[in-house]
């Protein structure tokens, strides 16, 4: 993949996390500073979502664990373990789990 595909890709990422976290969990603040985005819940765990560009890979580190995740041919991220969807693991990190 090419480097403006991948960072247009991970911007969107970025992005849609902030607005799931706004949408679903209104007690979050979201803070990004350059290739970072912290979410941090009132009463929950923070999540920090990062954008490695060497690897073109975006990483999730949560207290349940760190995960790494690649763009597909159809440009869905996918966590490189499992092949579970970047969507998934943020929305159980934000759960607590």
């Amino acid at each position: 993949m090419i480097e403006s595909d991948f960072l247009q890709l991970t911007e969107k990422t970025f992005e849609e996390a902030e607005a799931f976290a706004d949408a679903n969990y209104p007690n979050s603040d979201s803070y990004r500073e350059g290739n970072v985005l912290t979410i941090e819940l009132e009463d929950g765990p923070s999540v920090v979502i990062n954008r490695q560009e060497a690897m073109q890979e975006m990483w999730l580190a949560a207290p349940s664990g760190g995960f790494h995740f690649k763009h597909d041919a159809d440009g869905s991220l996918r966590c490189t373990r499992d092949g579970v969807l970047f969507e998934t693991y943020l929305q159980r990190a934000l759960e607590g789990r």
